[in-house]
């Protein structure tokens, strides 16, 4: 079968209303599926002719409601239903029961999942998913952080989702190069896991032909399944968070501030450990922290506080509790009122204690220590050994 990608779809009623076409991003003859729960039915297209979901004869679509509370996926499959919406925001609530099974994608050499979603709590559930052992890939949450999850090797999105916010998450991969954005920042820049090939997904929770696991619990207004030979750009990715929130997010302005920080995923129960930081203006350049540099952590085991980091000497450490106690851990480093600089490097040492380094981070800018973006990702992160140096640098 194949899904070609729907356009004209209504926008969303609650944050960022209007009309939107956000696949006007990529060629028509692409294939792909809208879903846009915003609406009263459920839309895709089969060689040019739209119709309701449940008539189409080519592929087992159907929804499960094992709570039958009536206020859940299944009603958006039903011609002439109107589904309950929650109050301003026209959406549909998942209550940890149901699950749409959308069909199988035909799969290319690649694919983009992208989801807007809002999420309170820390409870897991799977916003899109296929397959439920080896050979699966889903988004679903560790401890409030969403991560696209490929035959169970996981990828964070560093940051925490569970505000009870609306928030967009997009994965594009071609082969084993996977990119992702949160909220219409690149997050995760590396290598994934094969991909499984046949299996139908779901959206609201994951399964193998029928069968679905992981059940979400929260909102879901738009979904998005492709199928591609090349990854979205950082324009379309960005395009894609814009259209669906009706906000205007920019590829990052890679300047001077006065505020800079480390954002650093170590899941739910490890802790980190570091002797030294460096940040450079220029490759291999000289450290512009010092001792009298401010710099503060979100988690600090008594004794090893994050002031040891910029106080030159190999000798000292910082570290998180254990567990941290905050995901994710932030080191955050303030050059001081009127002082701005453009970091493009990152150098840390760890210490003798091996596996205390974080899966991946962030390197993000403020200039008010209060909105940040991203100027880069480093989502493999390895060390030669322990008491070594790795040095990140901007791309």
């Amino acid at each position: 079968m194949n899904l070609n990608l729907g356009l004209g779809l209504s926008g969303n009623k609650g944050a960022g209303g209007g009309a939107f076409s956000p696949l006007d991003l990529f060629a028509a003859s692409e294939d792909g599926g809208l879903w846009d729960f915003t609406d009263t039915s459920l839309l895709y297209t089969d060689t040019g002719q739209t119709t309701n979901v449940t008539s189409d004869g080519d592929s087992v679509r159907s929804a499960q409601d094992l709570t039958t509370n009536n206020n859940d996926a299944s009603q958006v499959l039903s011609a002439g239903q109107s589904p309950t919406w929650r109050p301003a925001e026209t959406a549909i609530e998942w209550d940890g029961g149901d699950s749409l099974d959308v069909g199988a994608i035909p799969r290319d050499a690649g694919q983009t999942l992208a989801v807007r979603f809002k999420h309170s709590g820390t409870t897991p559930g799977n916003l899109i998913g296929a397959g439920d052992g080896t050979g699966n890939s889903y988004i679903d949450f560790d401890d409030g952080v969403p991560q696209l999850v490929v035959d169970n090797i996981v990828n964070p999105a560093i940051l925490r989702t569970d505000d009870d916010a609306w928030h967009t998450f997009v994965a594009t991969w071609v082969d084993t190069d996977l990119e992702i954005y949160l909220d219409g920042e690149k997050v995760f820049d590396g290598t994934k896991q094969a991909d499984h090939s046949n299996e139908p997904y779901n959206i609201g929770s994951r399964g193998q032909f029928g069968a679905f696991v992981g059940a979400y619990t929260g909102e879901i207004s738009h979904a998005l399944i492709r199928d591609q030979d090349v990854t979205l750009t950082g324009d379309q990715a960005r395009g894609i968070h814009n259209a669906w929130m009706g906000e205007s997010v920019a590829a990052p302005d890679q300047g001077a501030h006065r505020y800079w920080r480390l954002v650093m995923h170590q899941g739910a129960s490890a802790f980190i450990h570091f002797s030294e930081i460096e940040l450079r203006a220029s490759a291999s350049g000289a450290d512009e922290t010092s001792p009298s540099t401010t710099i503060v952590a979100n988690s600090t085991f008594g004794g090893l506080p994050a002031t040891n980091l910029v106080d030159n000497s190999n000798g000292t450490e910082w570290a998180t509790n254990s567990p941290p106690g905050a995901n994710p851990i932030t080191l955050e480093v303030d050059f001081g009122v009127g002082v701005t600089k453009e970091i493009v490097e990152v150098s840390l040492r760890n210490t003798a204690n091996a596996s205390r380094e974080p899966e991946s981070f962030l390197v993000q800018y403020s200039d008010d220590n209060s909105n940040w973006t991203t100027s880069w990702v480093d989502s493999d992160p390895t060390w030669a050994g322990t008491e070594t140096i790795y040095v990140s640098t901007r791309p």
